[in-house]
């Protein structure tokens, strides 16, 4: 029995111990049940990369992009039938559940689910910043506001901030700051970058939002972005693109619209497993 709550992110490993779980159920001839929860950040929402899957891992298992707008309930049915575990699954479906709903549409309490995500809001943000540390870039996690900052050592918050801010992302606002992680490699010294302030969670573009970031810190100090591991980079992501992207100098509008096409087919794939409306 499956019945654990997911943040709506491929990144997110419960869902790859989902697979795990199936994929053991059906050498062992045993019934997998899983218990839908909601996705907190909604189901209407769909973001790439799609992972290429010369970049699969734990951290992403299948072709999934990074905003995959799915329950795991959704997830299980897709993972059975078009990834091929075909295990033998039942799903019991949410009441009363539409996929427009965020997490405080639905009136239940959120339990943290993870060190790093103690607040629902923690996952509107998560798919923003939570892969871009593999670019050098931390993201507060080891603070008191996990994955709400992006920045580096010595970086000028105040021209992040506002280079950010010009852009007119929809739905989030960037507030210079500085900070000291507690623990992790940055323990203890003063980091400054920007703070995003979710103003608007369903016009908030979370995966759009991680590109900007990454673009305007390059562009604002080549020195921020460290990619010592391109390989680790290219595995968190499921993609190469971004790496190369960043490294020619690419505009995040030029990142993006190559993931496009991929992700316009996941979201016809999708609705074939989709329980909830479309």
């Amino acid at each position: 029995m499956f019945d654990i709550q997911d943040v709506g992110d491929r990144a997110y490993t419960y869902i790859s111990t989902l697979a795990y779980v199936m994929t053991a159920a059906k050498s062992n001839h045993k019934t997998v049940w899983v218990l839908d929860r909601p996705n907190p950040i909604g189901g209407t929402v769909v973001e790439g990369p799609v992972l290429d899957p010369r970049f699969a891992s734990f951290t992403g298992l299948y072709p999934l992009p990074i905003r995959h707008g799915m329950t795991v309930g959704e997830l299980a049915q897709m993972y059975n039938d078009h990834f091929g575990i075909g295990c033998s699954l039942r799903v019991i479906a949410m009441a009363n559940y539409t996929r427009d709903m965020l997490w405080p549409d639905t009136g239940l309490q959120w339990v943290q689910s993870s060190p790093n995500i103690p607040e629902w809001d923690t996952t509107l943000v998560y798919p923003a910043t939570g892969l871009i540390d593999s670019a050098g870039v931390n993201n507060g996690t080891g603070y008191s506001k996990p994955f709400r900052y992006a920045g580096a050592y010595q970086l000028d918050g105040e021209k992040l901030a506002a280079s950010l801010n010009a852009r007119s992302l929809p739905g989030v606002h960037f507030r210079s700051a500085a900070w000291s992680p507690f623990s992790g490699f940055w323990a203890g010294k003063t980091l400054t970058g920007v703070e995003l302030i979710v103003v608007d969670p369903r016009a908030f573009r979370a995966v759009r939002t991680a590109v900007e970031l990454l673009v305007a810190i390059r562009r604002l100090d080549e020195r921020a972005i460290s990619i010592p591991s391109p390989a680790a980079l290219d595995r968190d992501w499921g993609t190469d693109t971004l790496r190369k992207g960043l490294e020619s100098g690419l505009g995040a509008e030029e990142i993006l619209a190559e993931w496009e096409p991929a992700t316009r087919a996941f979201i016809t794939l999708r609705e074939r497993y989709l329980l909830y409306g479309g």
